[in-house]
């Protein structure tokens, strides 16, 4: 028996709350299942977004996945496109953790 492997995407909305005049809102859009994150993935599942009534997007945030940032710039051209904070502190706490870790360590035990 093999396993399969599975990407889930996920898109949600999120209205600030000086719009609302209530907590942030948080709504799913749409999510699917493939096997990848390709630009052709990333695409498909934005267009079918966009196909079943999507419009009024002021920003696009995710991590920066090069098969996303295409996507984004060929379906929604026009949107600012944002990192998702929390991937860029989790990104960069593991490089720092990675540089400090070599600071300290003999070269030896940093190759292993």
């Amino acid at each position: 028996m093999s396993a399969l492997t599975a990407v889930w995407t996920v898109a949600t909305d999120c209205v600030p709350e000086n719009l609302r005049h209530e907590p942030v809102h948080h709504e799913i859009l749409g999510f699917t299942a493939y096997r990848n994150e390709s630009k052709d993935i990333w695409r498909d599942f934005l267009k079918s977004l966009k196909k079943r009534g999507l419009k009024g997007v002021l920003m696009i945030t995710s991590d920066a996945h090069e098969g996303i940032i295409h996507a984004i710039s060929a379906v929604f051209p026009t949107v600012p496109w944002q990192r998702c904070r929390f991937h860029f502190l989790e990104i960069s706490q593991t490089k720092r953790r990675k540089g400090i870790r070599r600071a300290i360590m003999p070269q030896s035990v940093c190759r292993l």
